[in-house]
């Protein structure tokens, strides 16, 4: 995470050469900017893993779904690990798409009822994209409709390295509110 500044981003790029993976932050309020999107082709060009890291869900304006597709419009197939619960000032924590569980300040529990199916909805996206990154998992998906936590892990892990997916956490780093996960 380079600041904003063009200057810092030359030496961004530039440690990438370095680096085996990258964390790619992205601006929940504003989404994917300029300086997003050289760091993006950088690693892209490097083939290296990214995840993504939707920072400011606590701000005004924050649009965790905006974003993924900020994502999506400069060329990464994000995807998301997490949802948030709440925005703005309500942001008080995330729903772990792996576990299904809400973790907040408070910890680990049960997914808000507000939320749950949403959260289903987006862990069925999760498990077909994890999916489509293994022709093993790919087969089990398709006899079986769904992946176990540790097959998720598996095949997340096989999709980062392959550069095929850009796993994408929410949360606010200024409140360390979906660091966690």
């Amino acid at each position: 995470d380079t600041p904003g500044d063009p200057n810092f981003q030359t030496e961004g790029q530039i440690a990438l050469h370095a680096l085996d993976a990258a964390v790619l932050v992205v601006s929940a309020a504003d989404g994917a900017k300029v300086g997003t999107e050289r760091m993006w082709r950088t690693a892209a060009e490097l083939g290296m893993p990214v995840l993504a890291f939707a920072n400011g869900l606590d701000r005004d304006r924050a649009d965790f779904g905006a974003a993924l597709e900020s994502l999506a419009k400069i060329g990464a197939r994000p995807i998301a690990l997490a949802l948030p619960i709440g925005s703005g000032a309500a942001f008080t924590g995330v729903v772990d798409l792996l576990a299904m569980r809400a973790v907040t300040e408070a910890g680990t529990g049960e997914i808000p009822a507000a939320l749950a199916d949403a959260a289903r909805e987006a862990r069925a996206h999760l498990v077909e994209a994890v999916a489509e990154c293994d022709d093993i998992l790919l087969e089990h998906y398709l006899e079986t409709g769904e992946l176990d936590e540790d097959e998720m892990r598996r095949g997340l892990v096989a999709g980062v390295r392959a550069a095929k997916l850009v796993p994408v956490f929410p949360g606010s780093a200024a409140k360390a509110i979906g660091v966690e996960p």
